[in-house]
């Protein structure tokens, strides 16, 4: 009898942490070691300042789902006046 491990398509794997703080939003997201991309998005005013993260972060993680990826996990993990902290895991089964 084959083993469920080699019955199992490999799963591709991306974590996205962003974090928010004033006037400030960092993206990180990483595939894996050696292959993490971090970008760093300013808020031009604080009035503007949902919406543009809003577009920024938009245009970050659309790029993940033209690659196939889905949305497997969603994490607050820190959250105050001026910013918080979030993890998003991403999927996609390898063909």
């Amino acid at each position: 009898m084959a083993s469920a491990r080699a019955q199992t398509a490999p799963i591709d794997l991306v974590v996205v942490y962003i974090y928010e703080a004033g006037n400030y939003a960092t993206t990180i997201i990483t595939r894996g070691e050696q292959r993490t991309e971090e970008s760093e998005f300013e808020m031009t005013s604080y009035k503007n300042a949902s919406k543009e993260c809003a577009e920024d972060f938009c245009h970050v993680l659309s790029g993940l789902y033209k690659e196939g990826y889905v949305v497997r996990s969603s994490t607050k993990t820190y959250s105050s006046g001026s910013g918080g902290e979030r993890e998003l895991i991403f999927t996609k089964n390898s063909q």
